[in-house]
C-alpha cells in the first residue's frame, strides 16, 4: 500500500509539495557547489598551496599538472567525494524528511550529469575512430593521477546518479510524481544559476 505523503503545514496552511521541493532544491543548489569547491580548497590548504575560491572553482598559484600524483588525486578528488557524501545524506533523510532528502539528493550530484554527457561524447569519438581528448576537469585529473582512462569513473558516476535518482523516485508520492520531479530539476538549475551568476561572486569576491 502506497504511503500518503504531503507537504508540511504552516499555521494551518498546507504548503504545496511541488512548491516546497522547488524551494528546497533552489536553496540547496548553491551550497552544494560551495561545499564541492570547499573540498578542493581544503585539500589545497592541506598540501600548503596558495589557493582561493571562486563561485565555481578553486584557483591555485601552482598548475594542477605539476602536482605530484597523490596530491592531484587527493586535492582534485575531494570535491566529488563531498558531492557523493551530500547525496548519501539526502538519501538517508528520505524516510523521515523526504522533501529535504529528495531536494538534497537531486541538487548534490547534479554535476554528475555533465560526466554522463562526457561519457557519451567519449563513446561517440570511439565509434568514429577518434582519440579521446585531454580535457581538464575533476574526473580526468583524478584518473590521470593514477594513469587510468577516465571512462570507468564517469561510468561509476552515471550509475551512482541513476541509483540516487531511483531512490528519490520511489520516495516521491505517486500523485504528482512527475510534477515534483520537474520542480526538483528546475529548482536545482535555478539555484545553480543564482549561485554562479550572483550569490557566489558576491560572497567570494
Amino acid at each position: 500500500m502506497e504511503e500518503h505523503r504531503e507537504g508540511p503545514r504552516l499555521k494551518g496552511l498546507k504548503i504545496p509539495t511541488s512548491a516546497l521541493l522547488f524551494a528546497l532544491a533552489l536553496a540547496f543548489a548553491g551550497p552544494a557547489i560551495f561545499l564541492h569547491e570547499l573540498g578542493h580548497y581544503v585539500g589545497g590548504l592541506a598540501y600548503g598551496e596558495e589557493v582561493r575560491m571562486t563561485a565555481s572553482s578553486v584557483i591555485s598559484d601552482t598548475p594542477t599538472s605539476s602536482y605530484p600524483p597523490v596530491q592531484r588525486l587527493v586535492q582534485t578528488g575531494l570535491g566529488p567525494v563531498v558531492s557523493v557524501l551530500l547525496t548519501l545524506i539526502g538519501i538517508a533523510l528520505l524516510n523521515r524528511h523526504w522533501t529535504v532528502g529528495a531536494a538534497l539528493a537531486v541538487a548534490a550530484p547534479a554535476r554528475f550529469v555533465f560526466s554522463a554527457g562526457y561519457l557519451g561524447f567519449l563513446v561517440y569519438r570511439a565509434l568514429v575512430g577518434l582519440p579521446p581528448p585531454s580535457p581538464s576537469f575533476d574526473e580526468h585529473t583524478v584518473m590521470s593521477a593514477i594513469n587510468l582512462p577516465v571512462w570507468p569513473l564517469l561510468l561509476a558516476e552515471l550509475l551512482f546518479l541513476i541509483w540516487a535518482g531511483r531512490k528519490v523516485h520511489r520516495a516521491l508520492p505517486e500523485a504528482g510524481k512527475w510534477q515534483n520531479w520537474a520542480c526538483l530539476i528546475t529548482g536545482t538549475v535555478a539555484g545553480f544559476f543564482l549561485w554562479l551568476a550572483y550569490i557566489g561572486p558576491i560572497l567570494l569576491q
